[in-house]
């Protein structure tokens, strides 16, 4: 079993993948043994989505990578939590149950270095950035007090809990912030004044380092600090259920956007009513943390899920045009502001916004069985990466088997039923075909843009990802082929343009006539 927890694009047009896998052996794609039980795994793939490398670490018991980023000098920063000893990779004793578990490793992957942080209960890291000097800040939550390399005091049952360690991985300074109760980070960034913005979810009322009371039971919690992690202001933003913070970033106007899932209705700060019983939740704050304004989206059932949110990522990146990209997963078919059914039982749904959080389109990828721990962004072309935890087969955009329990995916969308939603941009323009009618009763008519000058091949697929037929067509002096599918029961149906290493999907509808 492999367990997706994140992803991002590296300077070379490729991605890197992270998570971990549990008693795999060296099959299927993972090459090196397991050292323990559950092990770090990273993946590296080039602008293809073709493997490079993999690799793993871990000690003889439980490791839980949750970040890996790459660094300035082409290596990659990997973090995580572990509560091995010094067995396997693993060169430090754990100073507790759990502790923040540190690798440097070059542009391989081979290991340049690994450190422990910890107190003697509980840590785990989620949050993990390279800072200017070359060093890095790392933060989760401790539920430890003063002890092995904590130096911080506990405020409550857990805290957030920040680590500056210079570019060698020696630990410079450690902070706390937190209330009487449960505080956690699951996310961090640099800001422009050259501090950090923290965030996570708390339970916490006003106490200790936390200026103010929870609207309901949990709510989003934002510390911002400056380079040495004095705290500067903090800012409780909820309403009156749950709320679970799983991404921030900070925007090119010096703000925050802060992205996570709410249970609530109208109530606290939040001003929009709940579509399901689970929905996107974004907050815009400014400098100085203040809400600006706020937006809900989702169907109307489960978008998202609560709790153990190491295994269910969520996240918001800032587009081209400098609107928002939101991911998670989504339980919901059509109703609310999701457009599309879902083909598995749980399926990524992404939603893109103006600058101003207006819903500018939602798409739902296709996939088969259960899919957790979603992510994606935009590529400087105008498409979009979507990475994910899979448990399915073949099938909507996936079109290699599963190689076990659950798999690390990933997939390039370029799908023509965004382009008109999207309107005049990169993405609009790196489309290079158009399919009609649709919906069709029997024949459709894939026509090739006039820009992509390259051989095509264009197939047709059922949803179970099966090819019904292909077909190999240059741009000139063919720009066209026509796919007939009436002898194919009425449904769902894929049509696949590949070109130039990248492919493109587009959905249609086959509908018989009364």
């Amino acid at each position: 079993m492999e367990v997706l927890t994140c992803a991002e694009e590296t300077n070379d047009g490729g991605y890197v993948l992270g998570g971990y896998t549990y008693l795999s052996d060296t099959t299927g794609d993972i090459t090196e043994p397991d050292r323990g039980l559950e092990d770090y795994w990273v993946v590296k793939v080039d602008s293809l989505g073709i493997k490079q490398w993999d690799k793993r670490y871990g000690g003889i018991h439980h490791d839980y990578l949750t970040v890996v980023r790459q660094t300035r000098d082409g290596g990659y920063i990997v973090g995580g939590f572990s509560n091995s000893g010094a067995t396997g990779d693993k060169s430090q004793p754990s100073f507790g149950n759990y502790d923040y578990w540190l690798l440097k490793t070059d542009s391989l992957g081979s290991i340049q270095w690994d450190r422990v942080y910890g107190g003697s209960i509980g840590d785990e890291l989620y949050g993990l950035r390279q800072t200017s000097d070359g060093g890095y800040i790392i933060g989760g939550f401790s539920d430890s007090g003063v002890s092995g390399s904590k130096t911080a005091v506990s405020y409550g049952a857990a805290d957030f809990w920040v680590v500056k360690v210079d570019e060698s991985g020696t630990q410079q300074w450690d902070r706390s912030y937190g209330g009487d109760d449960r505080d956690r980070i699951q996310a961090l960034d640099l800001t422009k004044d050259g501090g950090f913005v923290f965030g996570g979810y708390t339970r916490s009322d006003s106490g200790g380092t936390k200026t103010q009371d929870t609207y309901g039971a949990y709510d989003y919690w934002v510390v911002k600090t400056d380079s040495t992690g004095n705290q500067q202001w903090d800012t409780d933003v909820g309403g009156t259920d749950d709320e679970e913070l799983h991404s921030l970033i900070t925007t090119t106007d010096d703000g925050f956007m802060l992205f996570g899932l709410s249970a609530s209705g109208i109530g606290g700060i939040k001003t929009e009513a709940s579509q399901g019983e689970l929905d996107y939740w974004m907050v815009k704050l400014d400098a100085q943390g203040l809400v600006q304004w706020d937006r809900t989206f989702g169907g109307l059932d489960n978008d998202g899920a609560l709790g153990d949110n190491w295994q269910f990522g969520s996240m918001v990146g800032q587009t081209n045009d400098g609107g928002y990209l939101l991911v998670s997963t989504s339980e919901s078919l059509i109703g609310g502001d999701k457009s599309e059914e879902n083909l598995g039982s749980r399926d990524p749904w992404l939603v893109c916004t103006d600058s101003l959080g207006n819903l500018i389109w939602d798409k739902t990828i296709f996939t088969m069985g259960n899919s957790h721990g979603a992510f994606a962004w935009q590529k400087a072309s105008g498409c979009y990466m979507v990475a994910a935890q899979l448990n399915g087969g073949v099938g909507g955009y996936v079109t290699q088997p599963t190689r076990g329990k659950t798999d690390f995916w990933h997939t390039l969308l370029c799908d023509s039923a965004l382009v008109a939603a999207s309107g005049p941009s990169a993405f609009a323009r790196a489309e290079p075909l158009s399919v009609f009618p649709n919906p069709t009763e029997s024949q459709v008519v894939v026509s090739i843009a006039d820009h992509v000058l390259d051989v095509v091949e264009v197939s047709a697929r059922n949803s179970l990802g099966q090819t019904l037929s292909r077909f190999s067509i240059s741009n000139r002096p063919v720009r066209s082929v026509s796919i007939d599918l009436s002898q194919y029961p009425d449904g769902l149906y894929f049509i696949a343009v590949d070109c130039g290493g990248s492919r493109t999907w587009n959905k249609v509808i086959k509908q018989s006539a009364n």
